[in-house]
């Protein structure tokens, strides 16, 4: 998951691809992108340290709902993409921030 949110956070700051056409079509402008980029980043980090996983999680999920918002109120389509990765960023925090066994 790491490394998922880091492409996407490095292909929002950098522009690369449909990103800059997506933000556009959304009617954002550029400073929003920017914030979402430097989120995603931040969250990856975070997510990547064990003991910062759970504000990583909480920062990384806020941004995946309002992905998921965007694509059903703005883009008026069902929020596949962003569902499927809120759910694996779920599953991958809920592993990784469960207690140790106890021996």
């Amino acid at each position: 998951m790491v490394c998922v949110f880091v492409v996407a956070g490095c292909a929002k700051l950098f522009g690369w691809g449909s990103m800059i056409s997506l933000f556009h079509a959304v009617g954002f402008g550029q400073w929003f992108r920017y914030v979402i980029g430097a989120g995603e980043l931040t969250g990856a980090i975070l997510l990547a340290i064990p003991a910062t996983a759970w504000p990583g999680t909480f920062l990384l999920s806020v941004l995946m709902i309002g992905a998921a918002g965007t694509e059903i109120f703005i883009l008026r389509r069902l929020p596949v993409s962003s569902s499927a990765t809120l759910l694996a960023l779920v599953v991958v925090a809920m592993t990784s921030l469960r207690p140790a066994a106890r021996r």
